[in-house]
């Protein structure tokens, strides 16, 4: 709602410049790590520049911009819309995949093969995905293609991460599959809603110096 969204960009005003802003579409992130030469530690890919850019030449004029009110707007909201029957509609297309481990096995092996190349959303797309396909007579909704865009990039690549708790419980289950694989995943921490006040005391004792400890 409209107070939420008041709150929220006043956090970012009051944060702005140490802030990232993702780009949740992790088809591109994905195709953006795929391209990555083979050797060497893979690099950020998932910052949404552009976003960062209007924002900061917002700033510059004196002028923050209120994010909430740009995503009100009919057009965003239409594109949007857009964005989630897409991702909505490729989500379905794994569903006439065949439904076995070989993706996973080959995550695996690639991992093992080159330990200083990770493909972090390859990981976590492969082990989230498979909650939405066990039922294939319920249509993927836009919420399921919202859900999955809020946690698939951000779990990738962060530190901490506030989901639902469903999502915090697949998130958690994909962790200890990898584990069980001989695979110590660079996943975030992942807090629902219960988790707050654990979230906030993480968040305060992080050493940025050493990130993932």
């Amino acid at each position: 709602d409209s107070k939420h969204g008041e709150a929220a960009d006043d956090l970012i005003e009051a944060v702005f410049p140490h802030l990232v802003f993702f780009n949740s579409d992790f088809f591109q992130v994905a195709a953006a790590e795929r391209q990555l030469p083979c050797s060497g530690t893979i690099a950020m890919q998932c910052y949404d520049q552009d976003v960062f850019k209007a924002y900061a030449e917002g700033c510059l004029r004196g002028r923050p911009p209120r994010l909430h009110r740009i995503f009100q707007t009919p057009a965003f909201r239409q594109q949007l819309d857009d964005v989630l029957t897409n991702i909505a509609a490729r989500i379905e297309a794994f569903r006439i995949e065949p439904k076995d481990d070989r993706q996973f096995l080959k995550l695996v092996e690639r991992f093992r093969a080159n330990p200083g190349r990770q493909h972090p959303i390859a990981f976590v797309f492969s082990e989230l995905i498979r909650n939405l396909l066990v039922d294939t007579k319920v249509p993927i909704t836009h919420n399921d293609a919202a859900d999955f865009c809020h946690a698939i990039v951000p779990v990738s690549h962060c530190q901490f991460v506030l989901l639902d708790g469903r999502w915090k419980t697949l998130v958690n289950q994909a962790r200890k599959r990898l584990l069980s694989s001989g695979i110590d995943p660079a996943f975030a921490s992942v807090y629902s809603r219960r988790d707050v006040e654990q979230f906030l005391h993480e968040l305060e004792r992080f050493d940025p110096s050493h990130p993932r400890s």
